[in-house]
Order: C-alpha cells, then sequence, then structure tokens
C-alpha cells in the first residue's frame, strides 16, 4: 500500500512537471467560450501569456474603442494538479497540448479561455500600412480597407454599413511578433506572417485558424477636382440655386448649403453661418474626410458622382445610422456665393 501511494505521488509529480514543461513559452487568447445559456457563445479574448520558469508575463493588448490600456504585469505562478495559481487567481487546466491551451473559470456562469501557442519566429519590422488602401480577403470575407492615418481606418466595401465605416487600427509588437489590430466591436486581433511590398499575410485565431491576406489597391480612382463653389439644392433649369421660401417677418435666413473647397480647407456656408473644416481625400479619392485629431475621425462623405458642374454625396457618420444617411446633390456655381 504505501509502495502504490508512493508511485501515485511520484506520477502526480512527473504530470505536474511535463504540464509545467508545455505551459512554456508565448500564448495568444484566442477566444472564450461563456456557457451561460443552452448555446455557448464565443467573443475575442485579447491578451498574450508568456511562461518561463516560475514566471509568466501578462499582456492585455490595447483597444481604443474600449478604453482599455496596454499593461503589463509579471506574476509568479504555480502548477498544482490541474490547477494554475496565478498571483490571486486560480484557474482549471482542463487541456494543455503542443498548440493550444484552455483555462476554465466560474464567474456567475462556467467560462472557458482558450490560448494558440506562437511558434517563435525571426523578428521582422513593421510592415508600413498608414496613408495606404488594402484589400482584405479571408474565408467567407472580402472587404477593402484604407488607412487613412496611423490610428483610423476607413472601410471601402460597397456592402459594409454605412453607419459604421471609420473604427481605428494600430499595430503591436510583443518580442518577435507582430499584430493587427482592427478595433471595431468584434475587436480582431491579426498575427502579421511574411510580407512585402504588396501583400501582407495574416492568421487569425479562433475556433478555427483562418488564413487572410491584405492586397495593396493599386488602382486608384483618377485625380478630381473639387475647388470651387457649390451650392444644394439647386435649380436645374437655370443652374441657379433654388430660392429659399418667402420669408416671414421673423426669420429671413438662407438655408441652402453652400459649399467652398479650397486646397487644405472647406468653407461650408448655411443660415448665413459659416465654419471651416479641413478636409482631405482617402487613398482610393472616393471618399472625403475631415480629421478633427489623430485619434478620431467621425464624418465621412462619400463621393457618387463628380463632373464639372455636379456632385453628389452621401454623408456618413460613425454614429448615425442607417436611416440617417443623408444623400445631398450639389451645382457648381460659376459666380461664387
Amino acid at each position: 500500500m504505501k509502495n502504490f501511494i508512493f508511485l501515485l505521488f511520484i506520477s502526480i509529480t512527473i504530470i505536474s512537471c511535463n504540464t509545467k514543461s508545455q505551459l512554456e513559452g508565448i500564448w495568444l487568447g484566442a477566444y472564450r467560450i461563456h456557457h451561460s445559456g443552452e448555446t455557448p457563445t464565443i467573443t475575442p479574448f485579447n491578451s498574450i501569456l508568456d511562461f518561463s520558469s516560475n514566471k509568466v508575463i501578462i499582456r492585455n493588448i490595447d483597444y481604443h474603442i474600449f478604453k482599455n490600456v496596454d499593461t503589463k504585469t509579471i506574476e509568479n505562478f504555480t502548477l498544482e494538479n490541474e490547477l494554475l495559481i496565478i498571483g490571486n487567481d486560480t484557474l482549471n487546466v482542463k487541456n494543455v497540448s503542443k498548440d493550444s491551451l484552455v483555462f476554465s473559470y466560474y464567474a456567475d456562469y462556467e467560462r472557458d479561455i482558450i490560448f494558440k501557442k506562437l511558434k517563435p519566429k525571426t523578428q521582422k519590422k513593421l510592415p508600413q500600412i498608414a496613408n495606404k488602401a488594402f484589400e482584405l480577403a479571408g474565408p467567407n470575407y472580402l472587404d477593402s480597407l484604407d488607412f487613412l492615418n496611423d490610428s483610423a481606418l476607413l472601410h471601402l466595401g460597397n456592402n459594409y454599413n454605412n453607419d459604421n465605416r471609420v473604427s481605428n487600427w494600430t499595430l503591436y509588437t510583443y518580442k518577435s511578433f507582430n499584430f493587427l489590430i482592427l478595433d471595431d466591436f468584434k475587436s480582431t486581433t491579426f498575427l502579421i506572417e511574411e510580407y512585402n511590398n504588396q501583400e501582407i499575410n495574416l492568421k487569425l485565431f479562433g475556433p478555427r485558424i483562418k488564413n487572410f491576406k491584405l492586397t495593396k489597391i493599386n488602382n486608384l480612382t483618377k485625380d478630381i477636382n473639387l475647388s470651387g463653389y457649390w451650392v444644394s439644392p439647386f435649380d436645374d433649369n437655370n443652374n441657379l440655386p433654388v430660392p429659399p421660401p418667402y420669408p416671414s417677418p421673423e426669420d429671413s435666413i438662407d438655408s441652402q448649403l453652400y459649399l467652398k473647397f479650397e486646397k487644405d480647407s472647406l468653407f461650408i456656408k448655411q443660415y448665413n453661418e459659416i465654419k471651416v473644416m479641413e478636409w482631405k481625400l482617402n487613398s482610393t479619392n472616393r471618399f472625403i474626410y475631415f480629421p478633427l485629431n489623430e485619434d478620431s475621425i467621425n464624418e465621412i462623405w462619400k463621393i457618387i458622382y463628380l463632373d464639372s458642374d455636379k456632385l453628389e454625396i452621401e454623408e456618413l457618420h460613425k454614429f448615425y445610422s442607417p436611416n440617417e444617411i443623408k444623400k445631398r446633390t450639389f451645382k457648381k456655381m460659376k459666380n461664387g456665393w
């Protein structure tokens, strides 16, 4: 009996040591399973665990949309049977293999966290993405993206919801690994694989590992000329602004919308008030946007039609619902306002 207990103790110790050695390395949070109802739900889980010896580095990846902060925590950890103790937290190790790590914990209901092991790779510089447009293709997915600057992303695809075309993006590096983070409501984290000047190969970890590719869009729309004065609404018959309704004594304000495009400035006049905004064209010359600051671009104008004397736009806003999208047609004015 004593020999049996001794052998059992030795077996548990060996299993624990083997599991601990399997933990060593860098793991990327792939997704979390919520067992809160009849059908489990899956959400992203954006963290990195870096196990070495008796310490683990925990990195929470930054997402602007949720106001999270990129944090780094170093904790001691111990592994007792199937329990992983990190600081004051205890997780049940449901499974560990050469490429997957599954924890479970209980908070109101049972949850599983799945991590995927990252294979060691050679450090590479970050790809140059800002101020360029790309096609993003993957399994059952296709979109066109314009990285307007170092933080703002514009979805160009015609099928994309117009009420949420603008989001944030960032590049993130941990040791030899580079990540592209699309900071939308799905909080998508791509592992950057090989890339060149035209293509960037990406890997997305989830219930299934999916390969994506960013391909640079080189066939840009021809240069366009917006300079000059424009008015909406207008009279097609004589190319003059539609006269406002006959004013009452209390109201004699012109309600028409006037635009004046200069090189970098847009003058907008309505109700006898004028405001000035900085404006830019995106990489494909299909959208006009207004950079409020480095982190936020809320309003986008999609150019539907443009010729020498007619401009049609859709006003898109980050926080509009589809029913609030405004379409306007402007006529070129020959003599200014």
